[in-house]
């Protein structure tokens, strides 16, 4: 496993943090992946506004 440095998390602007933390720590992209990243201490029960919050290529059609 790779070690990793400080330049690893480096956010410009426009990058969603929690993207480029799922890349850094080399896990895929996906709903439940972001939701349990997003939400360390439960996930929420899922709404439109939660739906909204989240990147358009992950949410639920």
């Amino acid at each position: 496993m790779k070690e990793l440095a400080k330049e690893d998390f480096i956010i410009k602007a426009g990058q969603d943090p929690i993207i480029e933390a799922l890349k850094v720590l080399n896990l895929p992209l996906t709903r439940q992946n972001y939701l349990e990243l997003s939400y360390p201490e439960g996930i929420p029960e899922s709404s439109a506004e939660l739906e909204e919050s989240l990147p358009e290529k992950i949410r639920s059609r």
